[in-house]
Protein backbone atom coordinates (compact mmCIF):
# COMPACT_ATOMS: atom_id res chain seq x y z
CA UNK A 1 0.00 0.00 0.00
CA UNK A 2 1.02 3.52 -1.08
CA UNK A 3 -0.15 6.13 1.08
CA UNK A 4 1.63 10.12 0.45
CA UNK A 5 0.46 13.52 0.49
CA UNK A 6 1.24 16.28 -2.39
CA UNK A 7 1.87 19.83 -2.25
CA UNK A 8 -0.36 19.67 1.88
CA UNK A 9 -3.06 20.13 -0.98
CA UNK A 10 -4.84 16.22 -0.70
CA UNK A 11 -4.00 12.74 0.33
CA UNK A 12 -4.02 9.93 -1.58
CA UNK A 13 -4.31 6.34 -0.76
CA UNK A 14 -3.55 3.26 -2.70
CA UNK A 15 -4.57 0.03 -2.34
CA UNK A 16 -4.83 -3.39 -3.79
CA UNK A 17 -7.65 -4.84 -2.32
CA UNK A 18 -6.72 -8.87 -3.49
CA UNK A 19 -10.16 -9.82 -5.38
CA UNK A 20 -11.54 -12.75 -4.24
CA UNK A 21 -10.82 -15.29 -6.82
CA UNK A 22 -7.01 -14.50 -6.52
CA UNK A 23 -6.87 -15.00 -3.02
CA UNK A 24 -6.13 -18.86 -2.93
CA UNK A 25 -4.84 -21.16 -0.71
CA UNK A 26 -2.11 -22.23 -3.98
CA UNK A 27 -1.31 -18.48 -3.43
CA UNK A 28 -1.08 -18.14 -0.15
CA UNK A 29 -0.55 -21.58 1.32
CA UNK A 30 1.26 -19.53 4.45
CA UNK A 31 -2.76 -17.81 5.52
CA UNK A 32 -5.41 -19.43 6.58
CA UNK A 33 -8.25 -20.29 4.84
CA UNK A 34 -10.76 -18.02 7.52
CA UNK A 35 -8.56 -15.36 7.06
CA UNK A 36 -8.14 -15.17 2.73
CA UNK A 37 -12.47 -15.02 3.25
CA UNK A 38 -13.81 -12.25 1.37
CA UNK A 39 -16.50 -11.47 3.75
CA UNK A 40 -13.21 -11.46 6.78
CA UNK A 41 -11.15 -9.52 4.54
CA UNK A 42 -13.67 -6.64 2.95
CA UNK A 43 -14.11 -5.19 7.06
CA UNK A 44 -10.60 -5.10 7.48
CA UNK A 45 -9.67 -3.02 3.91
CA UNK A 46 -12.99 -0.62 5.04
CA UNK A 47 -11.51 -0.44 7.98
CA UNK A 48 -8.15 0.33 7.11
CA UNK A 49 -9.21 2.96 4.42
CA UNK A 50 -11.62 4.72 7.19
CA UNK A 51 -7.87 4.97 9.29
CA UNK A 52 -6.41 6.97 6.70
CA UNK A 53 -9.41 9.05 5.55
CA UNK A 54 -7.47 9.88 2.63
CA UNK A 55 -9.19 12.27 0.33
CA UNK A 56 -8.16 10.15 -2.86
CA UNK A 57 -8.47 6.59 -2.85
CA UNK A 58 -6.90 4.25 -5.56
CA UNK A 59 -8.15 0.84 -5.69
CA UNK A 60 -7.39 -2.29 -7.47
CA UNK A 61 -8.21 -5.58 -8.11
CA UNK A 62 -11.71 -4.18 -7.45
CA UNK A 63 -14.74 -6.62 -8.08
CA UNK A 64 -17.26 -5.20 -10.43
CA UNK A 65 -19.96 -6.54 -7.75
CA UNK A 66 -18.16 -5.44 -4.59
CA UNK A 67 -17.43 -1.74 -5.99
CA UNK A 68 -21.52 -1.66 -6.55
CA UNK A 69 -22.90 -3.41 -4.01
CA UNK A 70 -20.00 -2.74 -0.85
CA UNK A 71 -17.40 -0.14 -1.42
CA UNK A 72 -19.68 2.69 -3.15
CA UNK A 73 -22.27 2.34 -0.68
CA UNK A 74 -20.26 2.08 2.58
CA UNK A 75 -17.67 4.94 1.36
CA UNK A 76 -20.49 7.28 0.28
CA UNK A 77 -21.82 7.44 3.91
CA UNK A 78 -18.12 8.69 4.41
CA UNK A 79 -18.43 11.55 2.37
CA UNK A 80 -17.07 10.01 -1.38
CA UNK A 81 -18.09 9.36 -4.65
CA UNK A 82 -16.25 7.19 -7.24
CA UNK A 83 -15.95 5.83 -10.41
CA UNK A 84 -14.83 2.27 -11.80
CA UNK A 85 -14.12 0.01 -14.83
CA UNK A 86 -14.13 -3.61 -14.86
CA UNK A 87 -11.21 -5.40 -16.92
CA UNK A 88 -11.47 -5.70 -20.91
CA UNK A 89 -12.41 -9.19 -20.56
CA UNK A 90 -16.20 -7.72 -19.04
CA UNK A 91 -17.29 -7.17 -22.61
CA UNK A 92 -17.50 -10.22 -23.96
CA UNK A 93 -18.82 -12.00 -20.99
CA UNK A 94 -22.88 -12.61 -19.79
CA UNK A 95 -23.85 -10.09 -17.40
CA UNK A 96 -23.80 -12.95 -14.19
CA UNK A 97 -20.67 -13.54 -14.85
CA UNK A 98 -19.58 -9.82 -15.77
CA UNK A 99 -19.91 -8.97 -11.73
CA UNK A 100 -16.92 -11.06 -10.99
CA UNK A 101 -14.23 -9.66 -13.34
CA UNK A 102 -12.65 -6.95 -11.21
CA UNK A 103 -10.83 -3.39 -12.20
CA UNK A 104 -9.88 -0.35 -10.59
CA UNK A 105 -11.71 2.29 -9.06
CA UNK A 106 -11.40 5.82 -7.82
CA UNK A 107 -12.71 7.70 -5.04
CA UNK A 108 -12.46 11.12 -4.15
CA UNK A 109 -14.08 13.13 -1.39
CA UNK A 110 -16.99 15.51 -2.84
CA UNK A 111 -16.32 17.99 -0.17
CA UNK A 112 -12.89 18.84 -1.48
CA UNK A 113 -13.33 17.38 -5.30
CA UNK A 114 -15.93 17.63 -8.39
CA UNK A 115 -15.33 15.05 -11.49
CA UNK A 116 -15.32 16.61 -14.74
CA UNK A 117 -14.16 13.54 -16.65
CA UNK A 118 -13.19 10.31 -16.36
CA UNK A 119 -11.40 8.18 -19.21
CA UNK A 120 -10.92 4.09 -19.34
CA UNK A 121 -7.16 3.38 -21.72
CA UNK A 122 -7.15 -0.61 -22.72
CA UNK A 123 -3.59 -1.47 -22.90
CA UNK A 124 -4.58 -4.10 -25.65
CA UNK A 125 -6.45 -1.17 -27.86
CA UNK A 126 -3.65 0.64 -26.94
CA UNK A 127 -1.26 -1.81 -28.03
CA UNK A 128 -3.04 -2.11 -31.30
CA UNK A 129 -3.23 1.81 -31.74
CA UNK A 130 0.89 2.08 -31.83
CA UNK A 131 1.96 -1.63 -32.42
CA UNK A 132 3.88 -0.37 -35.77
CA UNK A 133 4.08 -3.58 -37.56
CA UNK A 134 5.10 -5.64 -33.95
CA UNK A 135 3.46 -8.75 -34.29
CA UNK A 136 5.89 -10.31 -31.36
CA UNK A 137 4.72 -7.19 -28.72
CA UNK A 138 0.70 -7.80 -30.17
CA UNK A 139 1.39 -11.42 -29.25
CA UNK A 140 2.29 -10.72 -26.18
CA UNK A 141 -0.45 -7.78 -25.74
CA UNK A 142 -3.47 -9.04 -26.55
CA UNK A 143 -4.32 -11.76 -24.12
CA UNK A 144 -4.03 -9.37 -21.75
CA UNK A 145 -6.90 -7.19 -20.67
CA UNK A 146 -5.10 -5.12 -18.17
CA UNK A 147 -6.58 -1.18 -17.89
CA UNK A 148 -6.26 2.33 -16.88
CA UNK A 149 -8.71 4.41 -15.32
CA UNK A 150 -8.19 7.94 -15.22
CA UNK A 151 -10.02 10.65 -13.28
CA UNK A 152 -10.06 14.42 -13.95
CA UNK A 153 -11.56 16.26 -10.97
CA UNK A 154 -11.92 19.76 -10.79
CA UNK A 155 -9.74 21.36 -7.34
CA UNK A 156 -6.87 23.64 -6.67
CA UNK A 157 -4.19 21.70 -8.92
CA UNK A 158 -4.99 17.76 -9.53
CA UNK A 159 -5.23 15.05 -12.13
CA UNK A 160 -4.03 11.55 -11.62
CA UNK A 161 -5.11 8.00 -12.93
CA UNK A 162 -4.98 4.49 -11.41
CA UNK A 163 -3.25 1.77 -13.87
CA UNK A 164 -2.46 -1.78 -13.26
CA UNK A 165 -0.38 -4.13 -15.57
CA UNK A 166 1.63 -6.91 -14.80
CA UNK A 167 4.89 -7.57 -16.19
CA UNK A 168 5.38 -10.96 -17.88
CA UNK A 169 7.78 -12.73 -20.27
CA UNK A 170 5.27 -13.43 -22.40
CA UNK A 171 4.49 -9.74 -22.40
CA UNK A 172 5.95 -6.70 -23.86
CA UNK A 173 5.97 -3.09 -21.48
CA UNK A 174 3.38 -0.86 -21.95
CA UNK A 175 5.23 2.30 -20.63
CA UNK A 176 2.77 4.73 -18.81
CA UNK A 177 4.03 7.34 -20.99
CA UNK A 178 1.72 6.01 -23.36
CA UNK A 179 -1.06 6.33 -21.26
CA UNK A 180 -0.57 9.89 -21.31
CA UNK A 181 -0.07 10.17 -24.88
CA UNK A 182 -4.01 9.48 -24.98
CA UNK A 183 -4.28 13.00 -24.12
CA UNK A 184 -6.72 12.74 -21.66
CA UNK A 185 -5.71 15.97 -20.12
CA UNK A 186 -5.42 18.46 -22.61
CA UNK A 187 -5.67 21.76 -21.54
CA UNK A 188 -6.65 23.41 -24.57
CA UNK A 189 -9.76 21.61 -24.21
CA UNK A 190 -10.25 22.38 -20.68
CA UNK A 191 -9.21 25.60 -20.54
CA UNK A 192 -8.07 27.79 -17.31
CA UNK A 193 -7.29 25.06 -15.47
CA UNK A 194 -3.50 24.05 -14.42
CA UNK A 195 -3.44 19.92 -14.09
CA UNK A 196 -1.10 18.04 -11.93
CA UNK A 197 -1.12 14.47 -12.90
CA UNK A 198 -0.45 11.84 -10.00
CA UNK A 199 -0.11 8.23 -10.89
CA UNK A 200 -1.48 5.84 -8.27
CA UNK A 201 -1.36 2.22 -9.22
CA UNK A 202 0.61 -1.17 -8.95
CA UNK A 203 2.71 -3.16 -10.95
CA UNK A 204 3.07 -7.10 -10.93
CA UNK A 205 6.60 -8.04 -10.74
CA UNK A 206 7.65 -11.64 -12.27
CA UNK A 207 10.93 -13.43 -13.10
CA UNK A 208 12.35 -12.12 -16.76
CA UNK A 209 13.95 -13.71 -19.11
CA UNK A 210 16.80 -11.70 -21.02
CA UNK A 211 15.22 -12.25 -24.24
CA UNK A 212 12.65 -10.35 -22.91
CA UNK A 213 15.06 -7.45 -21.82
CA UNK A 214 15.16 -4.11 -24.17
Amino acid sequence: MLFFAVAGIFTVMCYNVLCDKYATRQMYGYCPSWALEWDYRKKGILDEIRHYAADIISLQEVETDQFYNFFLPELKHDGYDGIFSPKSRAKTMAENDRKYVDGCAIFYRTAKFSLIKEHLVEFNQLAMANAEGSDNMLNRVMPKDNIGLAALLRTKEAAWDNATSAKSPRRSRLPLSSLYKSQFVDRRSVPHIKASLVHAGEEEEEEEEEEDRY
